[in-house]
């Protein structure tokens, strides 16, 4: 819907919507946009990002309490550490030499909703 992105998260962020659809096959009102997150390494220990977007709402999102910059220290899936909050979209990680090439980062957002 929103070309020419195609929401792969490792080119760029990406925007959706979402509808229900029926058992007759209809479908309903779309959402509002939401926009992804992409985190960028800037292959030296600082890390970037945009913030988390809903069409027509504040940046940050009001409900937005901060992100969790985590790692997963050995590229197994398991995100064990967190290396901080933040309410910025940049962040560092004081150890990012010794995990550069066995690593992955990501981020996480903290809402203010249940």
């Amino acid at each position: 819907m929103y070309l020419p992105n195609t929401g792969d998260p490792r080119i760029t962020s990406f925007k959706y919507k979402l509808a229900i659809k029926d058992t007759c096959g209809n479908l309903g009102q779309p959402s509002l946009f939401h926009k992804t997150i992409f985190l960028q390494d800037q292959l030296n220990g600082n890390f970037n990002w945009n913030h988390y977007e809903i069409e027509g709402q504040a940046m940050p999102v009001p409900q937005l309490v901060d992100y969790y910059f985590l790692r997963d220290n050995d590229y197994d899936g398991l995100f064990e550490t967190i290396i901080s909050n933040t309410a910025s979209n940049a962040i560092t990680d004081p150890s990012y030499v010794a995990f550069q090439n066995i690593a992955d980062w990501r981020i996480e957002t903290n809402w203010s909703i249940l």
